[in-house]
């Protein structure tokens, strides 16, 4: 699991490199991104026009630019944009033809992950997202191991309150740690120059 989340930071960081800033994809960068890592999820990759209305509705800020975070949602808006099932029955579904490059199986890691430790359902309960916790992500996280930091932690990324984490609520965390990690890439970065 942790490979995966270093997966997608390192191909965002590779493509977002090639035209400048590493912390950031540019259009081109964005559309060249899309058809080399991500053709088989996302509906019409090798449409410049549906790929420029992608990139418009993920640039919250609207500088023309996709900063990792504005580029995480677009790995929600992949778990969730299927209607009529649920996003992860849908996500998996999709993943059980291929995954031919890297970003797709960290994608898929990041899916499968949640579905077996919440037993294939839609949400993990108290046990089970401590599980995952310790096992899975313990070594991006300080305090895996503790009890009841974990569940601190899970109170916080429950919005609904419901005791359980969702799938929605999983790739909050998942997209934090991934955000941290892209964070330390670039300054580790820039300390190197």
């Amino acid at each position: 699991m942790e490979s995966a989340i270093g997966v997608l930071v390192t191909q965002f960081k590779a493509y977002a490199g090639s035209d400048g800033s590493s912390d950031t994809l540019s259009r081109d960068e964005f559309h060249r991104l899309v058809t080399s890592e991500l053709r088989n999820f996302i509906k019409n990759a090798a449409d410049p026009a549906a790929i420029d209305q992608l990139m418009s509705s993920l640039d919250k800020n609207n500088d023309g630019e996709l900063n990792f975070l504005e580029f995480w949602l677009l790995i929600g808006h992949l778990a969730s944009k299927h209607g009529g099932r649920s996003a992860v029955a849908e996500i998996v579904s999709c993943l059980l033809f291929s995954c031919p490059n890297d970003m797709e199986s960290a994608i898929k890691t990041v899916v499968t992950t949640f579905l077996n430790s919440s037993s294939g359902k839609e949400n993990l309960n108290g046990s089970g997202f401590q599980k995952l916790v310790k096992k899975k992500l313990g070594g991006l996280m300080q305090d895996a191991d503790r009890a009841s930091a974990v569940k601190e932690m899970q109170q916080g990324l429950d919005v609904n309150n419901d005791g359980k984490v969702s799938f929605q609520e999983y790739l909050t965390l998942i997209g934090y740690l991934a955000n941290s990690l892209s964070e330390s890439k670039t300054g580790s970065s820039a300390n190197a120059s």
